[in-house]
């Protein structure tokens, strides 16, 4: 009887031994998936900052754009103002027709010089 005592304890023992590292390796895998959830919830902050960030110096690109297409039609609306302007100061002055006629043509023409050598 002694010995069929010493045997179950022994089986019993080896039980709880194998029973504690399967809980310590259930213990240790749930501990690796927390780790790979909070390290792939960080990269996805990340990843959501950076587009942030992105879609921010995208908005700022635009509105450069935007006001550099404001202030190139405004500038060009002033040249439009100026040229008639000096248009209507040769008709006033007397010019002829025909030679007003000429500077308003080469004024209305982009980047070219009204003087010619």
């Amino acid at each position: 009887d002694e010995m069929m005592e010493i045997d179950r304890l022994r089986k019993m023992q080896h039980y709880e031994k194998r029973e504690m590292e399967r809980q310590y390796k259930q213990v240790e895998g749930a501990n690796i998936i927390k780790k790979q959830i909070n390290e792939n919830e960080q990269r996805r902050i990340l990843e959501d900052e950076k587009r942030e960030q992105e879609k921010l110096a995208m908005l700022r690109y635009l509105e450069k754009l935007q006001k550099q297409w404001y202030q190139r039609r405004v500038r060009g609306r002033r040249l439009d103002e100026i040229k008639k302007k000096k248009l209507d100061e040769l008709q006033g002055a007397g010019v002829p027709t025909k030679y007003i006629n000429e500077v308003a043509r080469r004024a209305m023409k982009p980047q070219t010089s009204l003087i010619t050598h």
